[in-house]
């Protein structure tokens, strides 16, 4: 695989690197275990927007390889420091536009991940990424905020931790409510769902689906 003709814009957030492994990853342990477990062994992985790389760090001792498409230069830094630290190097992290992979081969992956993304993306954004996830993997597992929430949690729990991110990242959120979430999506992808599994008491749900 080699890079897209085109680097994308790079994107940041204010709790890019650091602050986002010292308090966010710790608290998607769980949700992190989950998946892994879902993935069999000796896998090549891709993920979409993989942050501080924490979910390819946490199964990196049974998959054969992994891919990170992040946007974040920040974050990649601190990939690219942990793997150093943790020996992986199967384990890989590029500034890509996930929304048009078209360096990357089809079902050159067994497996397609994302997690907490989909929702902060643009409204036009997310079907297209959903559509290469299914084109470069055999198998996509999306990970993001349940859906529907229910009404004490929409409305103050995760609004919140949503609008501290950002406004760009909470119009992002609404609008990924408003147009159904994950399910929708699935659907329009013409993505089959095999299974689902709520965490986090109800908040956060992973899909895992085929073609």
């Amino acid at each position: 695989m080699s890079s897209a003709s085109q680097i994308p814009e790079e994107k940041n957030h204010y709790y890019d690197g650091k602050i986002y492994r010292t308090f966010i990853d710790p608290s998607l342990k769980h949700v992190r275990d989950a998946i892994t477990r879902l993935v069999p062994n000796g896998s090549k992985i891709i993920e979409i927007g993989c942050g501080t790389g924490d979910q390819l760090f946490n199964m990196g001792h049974k998959i054969k390889e992994g891919l990170c498409i992040e946007l974040s230069e920040v974050m990649i830094e601190t990939a690219l420091r942990e793997k150093e630290k943790l020996g992986f190097d199967h384990l890989n992290f590029v500034r890509l536009d996930a929304t048009k992979l078209d360096k990357i081969h089809d079902k050159s992956f067994d497996v397609a991940i994302s997690t907490l993304v989909i929702h902060e993306m643009p409204f036009e954004h997310r079907l297209k990424v959903i559509k290469e996830m299914k084109r470069v993997a055999h198998r996509v597992i999306l990970i993001d905020w349940s859906f529907p929430l229910n009404p004490f949690t929409k409305k103050w729990g995760v609004h919140i931790v949503e609008f501290m991110a950002g406004w760009n990242h909470y119009q992002g959120f609404r609008s990924y409510m408003k147009h159904g979430g994950i399910p929708q999506l699935l659907e329009q992808a013409e993505l089959k769902l095999l299974q689902k599994k709520v965490t986090t008491k109800g908040l956060i749900t992973i899909w895992d689906s085929v073609a």
